[in-house]
Protein backbone atom coordinates (compact mmCIF):
# COMPACT_ATOMS: atom_id res chain seq x y z
CA UNK A 1 0.00 0.00 0.00
CA UNK A 2 2.91 2.52 0.71
CA UNK A 3 4.74 1.09 -2.09
CA UNK A 4 1.90 2.59 -4.61
CA UNK A 5 1.58 5.30 -2.34
CA UNK A 6 4.63 6.67 -2.97
CA UNK A 7 3.94 5.22 -6.70
CA UNK A 8 1.44 7.79 -7.06
CA UNK A 9 3.35 10.90 -5.40
CA UNK A 10 6.42 10.25 -7.41
CA UNK A 11 4.25 10.31 -10.50
CA UNK A 12 2.43 13.51 -9.38
CA UNK A 13 5.85 15.11 -8.72
CA UNK A 14 7.35 14.04 -11.97
CA UNK A 15 3.93 15.49 -14.39
CA UNK A 16 4.67 18.51 -11.83
CA UNK A 17 8.51 19.07 -12.46
CA UNK A 18 7.60 18.63 -16.45
CA UNK A 19 5.15 21.20 -15.91
CA UNK A 20 7.60 23.86 -14.42
CA UNK A 21 10.05 22.56 -17.32
CA UNK A 22 7.64 23.65 -19.60
CA UNK A 23 6.99 26.99 -18.16
CA UNK A 24 11.10 27.49 -18.24
CA UNK A 25 11.22 26.58 -21.97
CA UNK A 26 8.34 28.96 -22.70
CA UNK A 27 9.39 32.07 -20.78
CA UNK A 28 13.47 31.29 -22.85
CA UNK A 29 11.67 30.97 -26.26
CA UNK A 30 9.88 34.52 -25.30
CA UNK A 31 13.18 36.34 -24.13
CA UNK A 32 15.34 35.05 -27.10
CA UNK A 33 12.49 36.56 -29.25
CA UNK A 34 12.56 39.18 -27.86
CA UNK A 35 16.44 39.21 -28.31
CA UNK A 36 15.80 38.74 -31.51
CA UNK A 37 13.35 41.34 -32.04
CA UNK A 38 15.39 44.10 -30.45
CA UNK A 39 19.07 42.85 -31.95
CA UNK A 40 18.47 44.91 -34.72
CA UNK A 41 17.78 47.64 -32.53
CA UNK A 42 20.93 47.25 -30.71
CA UNK A 43 22.92 47.00 -34.15
CA UNK A 44 21.43 50.61 -35.20
CA UNK A 45 21.99 51.88 -31.41
CA UNK A 46 25.88 50.92 -31.94
CA UNK A 47 26.31 52.48 -35.69
CA UNK A 48 24.79 56.12 -33.83
CA UNK A 49 27.31 55.71 -30.76
CA UNK A 50 30.31 54.66 -32.96
CA UNK A 51 29.39 57.75 -35.09
CA UNK A 52 28.90 59.87 -32.28
CA UNK A 53 31.24 58.83 -29.43
CA UNK A 54 33.75 56.28 -30.74
CA UNK A 55 34.94 52.75 -31.28
CA UNK A 56 35.51 52.40 -27.24
CA UNK A 57 32.12 53.35 -26.48
CA UNK A 58 30.13 50.98 -28.75
CA UNK A 59 32.01 48.28 -27.55
CA UNK A 60 31.34 49.11 -23.80
CA UNK A 61 27.60 48.84 -25.14
CA UNK A 62 27.59 45.69 -26.84
CA UNK A 63 28.93 44.07 -24.11
CA UNK A 64 26.26 44.98 -21.29
CA UNK A 65 23.92 44.38 -24.14
CA UNK A 66 24.99 40.37 -24.07
CA UNK A 67 25.75 40.71 -20.14
CA UNK A 68 22.27 41.69 -19.51
CA UNK A 69 20.48 38.44 -21.88
CA UNK A 70 23.50 36.27 -19.65
CA UNK A 71 21.58 38.20 -16.48
CA UNK A 72 18.21 37.23 -17.98
CA UNK A 73 17.96 33.53 -19.00
CA UNK A 74 19.91 32.79 -15.55
CA UNK A 75 17.01 34.60 -13.93
CA UNK A 76 14.56 32.54 -15.97
CA UNK A 77 16.21 29.49 -14.36
CA UNK A 78 16.31 30.50 -10.76
CA UNK A 79 12.68 31.85 -11.37
CA UNK A 80 11.95 28.40 -12.81
CA UNK A 81 13.36 26.45 -9.31
CA UNK A 82 11.75 28.98 -7.52
CA UNK A 83 8.33 28.44 -8.71
CA UNK A 84 8.81 24.47 -9.02
CA UNK A 85 9.26 24.43 -5.13
CA UNK A 86 7.08 26.86 -4.10
CA UNK A 87 3.68 25.78 -6.16
CA UNK A 88 4.76 22.29 -7.87
CA UNK A 89 6.67 20.45 -4.99
CA UNK A 90 5.45 21.74 -1.66
CA UNK A 91 2.31 19.98 -2.10
CA UNK A 92 4.19 17.03 -2.93
CA UNK A 93 5.98 16.93 -0.05
CA UNK A 94 3.07 17.73 1.83
CA UNK A 95 2.33 13.89 1.10
CA UNK A 96 5.30 12.53 1.67
CA UNK A 97 6.57 14.10 4.85
CA UNK A 98 2.97 15.13 6.16
CA UNK A 99 4.85 16.08 9.51
CA UNK A 100 7.37 18.20 8.16
CA UNK A 101 6.54 21.63 6.88
CA UNK A 102 8.67 22.71 3.75
CA UNK A 103 10.32 26.38 3.19
CA UNK A 104 11.89 26.52 0.41
CA UNK A 105 13.35 29.91 0.53
CA UNK A 106 14.10 30.11 4.00
CA UNK A 107 17.43 28.17 6.41
CA UNK A 108 18.76 27.59 9.76
CA UNK A 109 19.61 30.45 11.59
CA UNK A 110 23.11 31.58 12.12
CA UNK A 111 22.89 31.07 15.65
CA UNK A 112 22.10 27.57 15.27
CA UNK A 113 24.81 26.85 13.28
CA UNK A 114 27.18 28.44 15.84
CA UNK A 115 25.28 26.10 18.65
CA UNK A 116 26.14 23.00 17.07
CA UNK A 117 29.78 23.01 17.85
CA UNK A 118 30.55 21.16 14.46
CA UNK A 119 32.57 24.81 13.31
CA UNK A 120 34.83 26.70 14.23
CA UNK A 121 36.42 29.91 13.17
CA UNK A 122 34.98 32.74 11.38
CA UNK A 123 33.05 33.35 8.10
CA UNK A 124 31.87 35.80 5.98
CA UNK A 125 28.92 34.64 3.86
CA UNK A 126 26.16 32.32 5.33
CA UNK A 127 22.87 31.32 3.00
CA UNK A 128 20.93 28.42 2.37
CA UNK A 129 17.55 27.25 1.18
CA UNK A 130 15.16 24.28 1.51
CA UNK A 131 14.17 24.75 5.09
CA UNK A 132 12.10 21.63 6.77
CA UNK A 133 10.56 21.92 10.93
CA UNK A 134 8.31 19.88 12.25
CA UNK A 135 7.73 17.08 14.71
CA UNK A 136 8.55 13.66 14.28
CA UNK A 137 7.44 11.31 16.83
CA UNK A 138 7.10 13.80 19.41
CA UNK A 139 11.17 15.07 18.36
CA UNK A 140 10.87 18.43 16.96
CA UNK A 141 13.20 18.48 13.83
CA UNK A 142 14.58 21.05 11.75
CA UNK A 143 17.09 21.13 8.71
CA UNK A 144 17.79 22.60 6.03
CA UNK A 145 20.64 23.17 2.82
CA UNK A 146 23.50 25.59 4.43
CA UNK A 147 26.93 27.10 2.61
CA UNK A 148 29.26 28.49 4.54
CA UNK A 149 32.36 30.08 3.27
CA UNK A 150 34.73 32.63 4.19
CA UNK A 151 36.82 34.81 2.22
CA UNK A 152 40.42 34.25 1.83
CA UNK A 153 43.84 35.02 0.17
CA UNK A 154 46.69 32.98 -1.11
CA UNK A 155 50.25 33.84 -1.77
CA UNK A 156 50.25 35.65 -5.13
CA UNK A 157 47.64 37.78 -3.32
CA UNK A 158 44.34 36.37 -5.46
CA UNK A 159 41.21 36.32 -2.92
CA UNK A 160 38.97 33.13 -2.57
CA UNK A 161 36.26 31.66 -0.76
CA UNK A 162 37.22 29.00 1.83
CA UNK A 163 34.11 26.45 2.03
CA UNK A 164 33.63 26.13 6.19
CA UNK A 165 30.53 24.08 5.15
CA UNK A 166 28.46 23.37 2.31
CA UNK A 167 25.31 20.41 2.88
CA UNK A 168 22.88 19.56 5.29
CA UNK A 169 22.54 20.82 8.64
CA UNK A 170 19.93 18.91 11.14
CA UNK A 171 19.05 19.52 14.80
CA UNK A 172 16.51 17.96 16.72
CA UNK A 173 15.96 17.85 20.44
CA UNK A 174 17.05 15.02 22.83
CA UNK A 175 14.87 12.32 23.40
CA UNK A 176 16.46 12.46 27.21
CA UNK A 177 17.54 15.81 29.22
CA UNK A 178 21.55 16.12 28.53
CA UNK A 179 23.08 18.77 30.25
CA UNK A 180 26.31 17.36 28.56
CA UNK A 181 28.45 17.96 25.05
CA UNK A 182 30.22 16.27 23.03
CA UNK A 183 31.15 16.25 19.12
CA UNK A 184 32.11 13.27 16.98
CA UNK A 185 34.16 13.41 13.63
CA UNK A 186 35.40 11.64 10.73
CA UNK A 187 38.86 10.27 11.65
CA UNK A 188 41.19 11.76 9.68
CA UNK A 189 42.22 8.94 7.37
CA UNK A 190 45.27 9.14 4.28
CA UNK A 191 42.51 8.14 1.33
CA UNK A 192 43.09 10.65 -1.15
CA UNK A 193 39.20 10.96 -1.79
CA UNK A 194 39.17 12.61 1.89
CA UNK A 195 42.09 14.80 2.08
CA UNK A 196 40.17 17.89 2.03
CA UNK A 197 38.21 17.09 4.85
CA UNK A 198 41.48 15.70 6.72
CA UNK A 199 43.00 19.21 6.45
CA UNK A 200 39.79 20.82 7.20
CA UNK A 201 39.26 18.36 10.69
CA UNK A 202 43.38 18.96 11.90
CA UNK A 203 42.68 22.67 11.48
CA UNK A 204 39.42 22.40 13.33
CA UNK A 205 41.11 20.65 16.12
CA UNK A 206 43.79 22.97 16.39
CA UNK A 207 40.87 25.69 17.49
CA UNK A 208 39.37 23.36 19.39
CA UNK A 209 39.54 23.13 23.51
CA UNK A 210 37.57 20.18 23.84
CA UNK A 211 39.98 17.03 24.42
CA UNK A 212 39.76 14.27 21.83
CA UNK A 213 39.19 10.77 23.70
CA UNK A 214 38.95 6.98 22.76
CA UNK A 215 35.11 5.73 23.27
CA UNK A 216 36.63 2.50 24.20
CA UNK A 217 34.29 0.84 20.93
CA UNK A 218 37.23 -0.13 18.70
CA UNK A 219 34.89 -0.35 15.66
CA UNK A 220 33.84 3.41 16.63
CA UNK A 221 37.01 4.75 17.01
CA UNK A 222 38.19 3.14 13.89
CA UNK A 223 36.09 5.76 11.78
CA UNK A 224 35.30 8.37 13.84
CA UNK A 225 36.70 10.50 16.80
CA UNK A 226 35.20 11.56 19.92
CA UNK A 227 35.91 15.26 21.45
CA UNK A 228 34.46 15.82 24.95
CA UNK A 229 34.97 17.21 28.63
CA UNK A 230 33.76 14.77 30.42
CA UNK A 231 33.96 11.28 29.36
CA UNK A 232 31.54 9.31 32.04
CA UNK A 233 28.66 11.70 31.64
CA UNK A 234 29.05 11.38 27.53
CA UNK A 235 28.98 7.88 27.37
CA UNK A 236 26.14 7.49 29.58
CA UNK A 237 24.23 9.54 26.41
CA UNK A 238 26.36 7.98 23.65
CA UNK A 239 25.86 4.79 24.38
CA UNK A 240 26.80 1.55 22.15
CA UNK A 241 23.40 1.51 20.60
CA UNK A 242 23.78 4.97 19.33
CA UNK A 243 27.63 4.62 18.29
CA UNK A 244 26.39 2.01 16.45
CA UNK A 245 23.53 4.13 14.99
CA UNK A 246 26.24 6.33 13.86
CA UNK A 247 27.75 4.18 12.03
CA UNK A 248 24.94 2.81 10.09
CA UNK A 249 24.16 6.23 9.03
CA UNK A 250 27.53 6.55 7.44
CA UNK A 251 26.91 3.25 5.60
CA UNK A 252 23.50 4.21 4.70
CA UNK A 253 24.96 7.38 3.24
CA UNK A 254 27.77 5.25 0.73
CA UNK A 255 25.31 3.13 0.24
CA UNK A 256 23.12 6.00 -1.46
CA UNK A 257 26.48 7.34 -3.00
CA UNK A 258 26.99 3.81 -4.46
CA UNK A 259 23.30 3.68 -5.57
CA UNK A 260 23.68 6.86 -8.01
CA UNK A 261 26.69 6.30 -8.93
CA UNK A 262 25.59 4.36 -12.63
CA UNK A 263 23.31 7.43 -13.21
CA UNK A 264 26.34 9.77 -12.82
CA UNK A 265 27.59 7.63 -15.90
CA UNK A 266 24.25 7.87 -17.76
CA UNK A 267 23.06 11.19 -17.15
CA UNK A 268 26.87 12.65 -17.70
CA UNK A 269 26.91 14.77 -14.53
CA UNK A 270 28.43 14.55 -11.15
CA UNK A 271 25.05 13.34 -8.76
CA UNK A 272 26.98 12.04 -6.14
CA UNK A 273 30.47 12.86 -4.08
CA UNK A 274 32.11 11.42 -0.71
CA UNK A 275 29.05 12.17 1.95
CA UNK A 276 30.50 12.71 5.00
CA UNK A 277 28.65 13.26 8.52
CA UNK A 278 29.51 15.10 11.83
CA UNK A 279 27.80 15.19 14.99
CA UNK A 280 27.55 16.78 18.36
CA UNK A 281 24.86 17.05 21.49
CA UNK A 282 24.43 19.58 24.02
CA UNK A 283 21.96 21.85 25.85
CA UNK A 284 19.12 19.38 25.13
CA UNK A 285 20.18 19.59 21.35
CA UNK A 286 21.46 17.15 18.69
CA UNK A 287 23.17 18.39 15.45
CA UNK A 288 24.13 16.42 12.37
CA UNK A 289 26.10 17.75 9.90
CA UNK A 290 25.90 16.50 6.15
CA UNK A 291 29.06 17.34 4.12
CA UNK A 292 28.98 16.65 0.21
CA UNK A 293 25.15 16.90 -0.27
CA UNK A 294 22.30 19.16 -0.93
CA UNK A 295 17.95 18.78 -1.12
CA UNK A 296 16.21 19.68 -4.40
CA UNK A 297 19.44 21.40 -6.72
CA UNK A 298 17.43 20.46 -9.65
CA UNK A 299 19.08 21.85 -12.44
CA UNK A 300 16.44 23.10 -14.74
CA UNK A 301 19.43 23.20 -17.50
CA UNK A 302 19.56 19.63 -18.86
CA UNK A 303 17.69 16.49 -19.79
CA UNK A 304 14.63 16.38 -17.22
CA UNK A 305 15.90 12.86 -16.03
CA UNK A 306 18.71 14.29 -14.01
CA UNK A 307 15.82 16.65 -11.92
CA UNK A 308 13.86 13.70 -11.09
CA UNK A 309 16.82 11.59 -9.93
CA UNK A 310 18.23 14.54 -7.67
CA UNK A 311 14.28 14.77 -6.71
CA UNK A 312 14.59 11.35 -5.82
CA UNK A 313 17.71 11.03 -4.00
CA UNK A 314 16.37 14.18 -1.86
CA UNK A 315 13.41 12.26 -0.64
CA UNK A 316 15.58 9.11 0.53
CA UNK A 317 18.02 11.44 1.92
CA UNK A 318 14.85 12.87 4.01
CA UNK A 319 13.79 9.80 5.21
CA UNK A 320 17.40 8.84 6.09
CA UNK A 321 17.31 12.10 8.58
CA UNK A 322 13.99 10.78 9.70
CA UNK A 323 14.84 7.43 10.76
CA UNK A 324 17.63 8.69 12.51
CA UNK A 325 16.28 10.74 14.46
CA UNK A 326 13.54 8.85 15.83
CA UNK A 327 16.11 6.02 16.58
CA UNK A 328 18.88 7.87 18.63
Amino acid sequence: MVHNFDRTVFEQARQNLQLAEDKRKIRRTRLQHSVRYTFPLMVGTAWFIISKAGFRWTILFVFLYFIFYALALMFNNSASKIEYKQIFLTPVLAKLFPSLRYKPLDYLTMKVFNRSNLFSGTYDNFFGDDLFTGIVEGRQLSFSDLEVTRHSRNNANWNYNTIIFKGILVTATLPELYNGSFVVEPRATSEPSKLLIVKAIRKLQHQRTIPLVDSGNLTFDSSFQLLTHNLGETMQHLTEKRMNLILELAREFEHLCLKYQQNDLDLGVKLTEKITIALSANNNQLYLGIRNVHLFDLPFDSDRTHSEVLFQKSVELIRIIERFVVSW
